[in-house]
């Protein structure tokens, strides 16, 4: 996805930590919110 592609440009042209992990933590939560509508009720 475009979003993990801003990660890898973060990384591989040294962004630095703080970039890196911005972006990342969007991916994550970009997933968390696709987990919880495609299975609610998980356990």
């Amino acid at each position: 996805t475009e979003e993990l592609g801003e990660v890898a440009h973060a990384v591989n042209h040294n962004k630095g930590q703080e970039k890196i992990v911005q972006e990342a933590a969007e991916v994550i939560g970009i997933l968390s919110r696709l987990c919880k509508m495609v299975a609610p009720r998980v356990k």
